[in-house]
């Protein structure tokens, strides 16, 4: 249930997202598995697996959601491999040889024929939707796997007027600022990795590990004009995390008191599942807000 990556997109002010409706709405897109020929599949399935039937965990004016996405798997080797296979039976019954647009029609040929026989791999993506922040936030560690999640949030919803969050500030400065030494918040403290790198395309990138970041060497490689473009971070002994430039959350960690407190909530695997959540949304209601004052508050969106 915790959250690993934060991929934080804003609400726009005024859009009315009705939680006590969602998994009804969600029903219209539940997930089914991909048909005989089928290459992938997406849909809605529930956030507590087996252990509940709604698509959407309600509580604490928050809702808890999951995409599944389910893929099947032909190696592009064995595809190629098969293809050349055709190919040189042809070129030696019929004595010609089979140019690169045949061989691309057997491809899709090959492929019809392979599909319903092709292993099949599945992945889930969770979303907490957090209406008093006015945020949705997916654990997810890229863009594009967020993305897919979005995408068919908006198919679902008929419509979801959504911006990637952004800041005033610039994460990169800021954090160049910190491992410098300055303006570093009160309730926050540097972890031992960063990642510098040089101006352009093709400059250098300097990543350190289990790394004193006060250390001259660190500081001299500051003076030199590299900028911070990943910081490990710990804020209130509550949460480690990695933050990218673009402002990203990765490799997040709650701390053991918090996994404690779920775990001492007692009940079934349901009751530590809800407990979980409970405890994750409050605990983002608190880092969030610093988060952007950190730096420098929300960017104002466009008109």
């Amino acid at each position: 249930m915790w959250f690993k990556n934060l991929q934080i997109y804003r609400i726009s002010e005024g859009y009315d997202l009705n939680l006590a409706t969602l998994s009804d709405a969600l029903a219209e897109q539940a997930f089914t598995p991909c048909s005989q020929q089928e290459m992938t599949k997406s849909g809605w399935v529930s956030p507590l697996g087996k252990h509940a039937t709604e698509l959407a965990h309600v509580a604490q004016n928050a809702a808890l959601i999951t995409l599944r996405k389910e893929e099947k798997v032909i190696p592009a080797a064995v595809l190629r491999d098969m293809v050349e296979d055709k190919a040189q039976q042809i070129e030696a019954a019929e004595e010609r040889r089979v140019y690169r647009k045949e061989k691309e029609q057997m491809k899709e040929e090959i492929l019809f024929e392979c599909l319903p026989r092709a292993l099949r791999k599945s992945r889930r993506t969770h979303a907490l939707i957090d209406l008093e922040l006015g945020l949705i936030i997916v654990d997810a560690s890229s863009p594009a796997r967020a993305e897919e999640l979005i995408t068919l949030l908006r198919q679902t919803l008929g419509s979801l007027p959504l911006s990637l969050m952004q800041y005033e500030y610039s994460p990169a400065v800021q954090m160049t600022e910190w491992v410098a030494g300055n303006n570093l918040p009160d309730v926050w403290a540097l972890e031992h990795e960063c990642e510098l790198r040089e101006s352009g395309e093709d400059g250098a990138i300097i990543k350190c590990k289990r790394h004193d970041l006060a250390c001259e060497e660190i500081q001299q490689h500051l003076q030199a004009g590299k900028q911070v473009v990943q910081l490990a971070l710990n804020w209130q002994q509550q949460l480690t995390f990695l933050l990218t430039h673009e402002g990203h959350i990765k490799r997040l960690g709650f701390g053991d008191e918090l996994k404690q407190e779920a775990q001492d909530s007692g009940g079934d695997q349901l009751a530590l599942l809800d407990s979980e959540f409970a405890l994750m949304t409050l605990t983002l209601r608190r880092f969030l807000p610093d988060l952007a004052q950190a730096l420098g508050g929300h960017k104002a969106e466009a008109v």
